[in-house]
């Protein structure tokens, strides 16, 4: 799933969240290979260093979603080898 952006808003997309669907590590060794490597959104979520339970929700976003490659020095060129890497992973 692609990130929403709801109508009349705008997003500055600091991070661009690919929701997968299946397993993530697959999906980060398929980009990888194809050289584009892609991320966790963040490390850890924060319920886990505080050692706390029951946040389904929480570990389902961390399970399943992977930042994708974005900055502002990309190059075209490194734009269309992200875009076609991530096409090719996901539409296979």
């Amino acid at each position: 799933e692609l990130p929403f952006v709801a109508k009349g808003q705008e997003s500055v997309f600091y991070r661009y969240v690919v929701k997968t669907r299946g397993d993530l590590e697959k999906y980060l060794v398929l980009l990888k290979k194809r050289g584009v490597v892609c991320r966790h959104p963040i490390y850890k979520p924060l319920h886990q260093y505080l050692q706390l339970k029951n946040f389904p929700n929480t570990e389902n976003a961390w399970k399943t979603a992977l930042s994708t490659p974005i900055y502002p020095s990309l190059t075209n060129i490194e734009i269309k080898k992200i875009i076609s890497a991530i096409l090719e992973v996901f539409t296979s």
